[in-house]
């Protein structure tokens, strides 16, 4: 019993040593990916040196004690002629692995949702150019207006610009990493409204090609349009039943009455997690620029950043050049989500290495003990392929089990966090269905090693005498 102990003693002090030596090495694109700032000198703690000892001393203590008692119960002849409980498979084994096995399933299962929401979200419509659209921030305690009227002249008669304007607050998340919104709420008609105002300039809706659908936009040739606003559909369904053009909205105390001159199609101008809300573009100068718009030609999306990196730097010197198309904007709304996928993926391969790990220990142990059936069914007539199923049968039945397990954990855990997103993929049998039949590949890929092995195994050497 000692000797057994101070041998598993032993094999988990190295494999302690082993694992704190990989951590080290996966440590920084651990922090890069996650964004984290632990270290290994963490470790160092007192609380977590005591928690460490705590999980060695039971580990160790599971993993050698019990064991080691086990054996104890077993004539010597037995050991040494390898039919120590060949007939009962061990329901503690059969156990740990229908755990290893739940876990990896559960991890693949959340591994392929995130994955499939993120590409959803990544690939949806959001009603707007982003492609083709360079945000650029202004300078912080600069007019952004004044900034955007000198940077319109600079450009003008570029051949791969398109259009250009401004606006308030920022399509997605930037290289500025700022975020920014207002909201404003009024009483009209006898009940309480909220908008989300977007201060703009001229060529907005050009420049993001979104679809006016009733009125006019922005124009120049309008003097008055300072004190007018355009409005999406969210909004005008609030304010009116009809055509909200010309509805004059009172949306501030101590200002006249603002005139409705255009109504835009909805589009996501926040996040997937969230629903379209109503929307009112203004041109007020209360609200400064804070963000550059420039829409260029698709066949020159390079050449266009460049030109445009190049000129930003010669007339505004003191202002770093944060240029970023609105794509990479939108995606940056993600990384939370995109840090979750890089775990599941993470996790559920390391899970599968120890369940496969432990697979193959089993089967090796399932083999030395079924070394003499082996031989006679091959006596018999039985083909490898007879064998490697008969030997794989138990195993995959457990893998099975452990899959059918998972699939309603599995299926709760990734409906409460789709719930965080208004729109969101549908969770799908087929995705349960490919993680089980992928766990089942890799576990029947794992024993049909052992099992080949011990079905080529010449039948005379298992059935020679003791």
């Amino acid at each position: 019993l000692a000797q057994f102990w101070v041998e598993t003693i032993l094999l988990c002090v190295l494999a302690l040593v082993l694992g704190l030596f990989i951590a080290s090495i996966f440590m920084p694109g651990f922090k890069a990916n996650l964004k984290s700032n632990i270290s290994m000198q963490m470790l160092l703690q007192p609380l977590q040196l005591l928690i460490m000892a705590g999980i060695f001393i039971t580990i160790t203590f599971a993993s050698g004690f019990y064991p080691a008692l086990l054996m104890l119960r077993y004539k010597t002849v037995q050991v040494l002629k390898g039919t120590v409980n060949a007939a009962k498979p061990g329901k503690i084994r059969n156990t740990l692995l229908v755990v290893q096995f739940t876990i990896s399933t559960l991890l693949i299962v959340c591994t392929l949702v995130t994955w499939q929401q993120i590409k959803y979200v990544q690939s949806r419509p959001l009603g707007y150019n982003k492609t083709e659209v360079l945000s650029i921030p202004t300078g912080n305690g600069t007019d952004g207006s004044q900034e955007l009227k000198l940077f319109r002249n600079v450009l003008e008669g570029q051949p791969d610009i398109v259009s250009i304007t401004g606006m308030y607050d920022n399509l997605g998340r930037g290289k500025d990493g700022s975020m920014r919104t207002s909201v404003n709420g009024f009483t009209y008609k006898g009940h309480e409204v909220r908008t989300t105002i977007q201060r703009v300039d001229y060529d907005y809706l050009k420049t993001l090609d979104i679809k006016l659908l009733d009125g006019r936009d922005f124009s120049r040739a309008y003097a008055t349009d300072s004190n007018a606003v355009l409005v999406n559909e969210n909004m005008a369904k609030l304010i009116s039943n009809k055509s909200a053009v010309g509805t004059f909205l009172p949306m501030y105390d101590d200002q006249h009455p603002i005139q409705v001159i255009g109504v835009f199609k909805n589009y996501n101008f926040r996040s997937l997690h969230q629903d379209i809300a109503p929307l009112t573009l203004v041109m007020d100068k209360n609200y400064n620029i804070n963000y550059i718009l420039i829409k260029v030609k698709p066949n020159s999306l390079v050449q266009a950043y460049d030109q445009i990196s190049k000129k930003w730097r010669e007339t505004f010197p003191a202002v770093d050049f944060k240029g970023s198309w609105l794509s990479e904007n939108t995606e940056n709304q993600y990384i939370k989500e995109k840090r979750l996928s890089t775990i599941f993926i993470s996790s559920a391969i390391i899970a599968i290495l120890i369940s496969c790990i432990g697979l193959m220990a089993m089967s090796v142990m399932i083999m030395v003990q079924r070394t003499k059936e082996i031989g006679i069914r091959k006596v018999l007539g039985s083909s490898v392929t007879d064998i490697v199923l008969l030997l794989s049968r138990d195993f995959i039945k457990l893998v099975l089990l452990a899959s059918v397990i998972s699939f309603p954990v599995a299926w709760w855990l990734m409906s409460k966090w789709l719930d965080d997103f208004v729109y969101r993929i549908n969770l799908h049998w087929w995705l349960f269905a490919l993680s089980g039949l992928l766990t089942v590949a890799i576990a029947f890929a794992t024993i049909s090693f052992q099992s080949v092995r011990a079905a080529m195994a010449n039948p005379v050497k298992s059935l020679r005498s003791e």
